[in-house]
Order: structure tokens, then sequence, then C-alpha cells
């Protein structure tokens, strides 16, 4: 899919913050959104040092952050993490999501 090239074309420079490829055929975890974030806020945090330090930080204060309702899972586990970043101004990182027509009716 087209999805699919440019996660990897991003990849391949260094810029791929994280992905996730909804599935109805896949397992529960790629059907389920509250799956969504949790995986985000890991991938990035494998991406990035500073980000690993500030997702941690928010999972210090919140272990039940990426149980949380949808609404507050995006809040607390990508942009808080994100919002105080002192990244290079400029800096790409890519995220990447498809078929979200996939997702369960949860």
């Amino acid at each position: 899919t087209v999805a699919y090239s440019i996660a990897e074309t991003a990849k391949t420079f260094g810029l791929l913050g994280a992905d996730f490829f909804f599935s109805r055929r896949g397992e529960m975890e790629l059907r389920d959104p509250k799956a969504v974030f949790p995986t985000i806020a890991y991938q990035l945090a494998r991406f990035d040092r500073e980000f690993y330090k500030r997702i941690t930080t928010v999972l210090e204060e919140d272990p039940e952050a990426p149980y949380a309702p949808l609404k507050q899972q995006l809040e607390r586990l990508i942009v808080v993490p994100l919002s105080g970043s002192t990244r290079t101004p400029g800096r790409v990182v890519v995220l990447v999501f498809d078929a979200f027509d996939e997702l369960s009716g949860q």
C-alpha cells in the first residue's frame, strides 16, 4: 500500500517515528483502538532518546495512562511528551497510520 511505502521510505531516511497498520484479519491488537497510542508511544520512545525520557516520566507519574480512555491516552502518551520537546526545530518525525476502516466497533 501507499502508507507502507511511505513508512519504508521514511525509515530509510531515519524519519519514521512510529507506524500503526490496522488489520481486520490480524491480531486483535491491530483492530483495537486502545492499542494505537500505547504502541505509538512505545515506538517513539525507541526512535528518540528525548521522547523515551519524556514518555517514561509520564508513565512513572501515571502508570495507568495506557489503559485510560482514548482521548486521555492521546494527551498523556503523545501530546504531552511531544509538546515539550526541545528537538531541533525543523527536524521531521513521520508517523504513519493506515486502514482506520479496519478498526473494531469499540
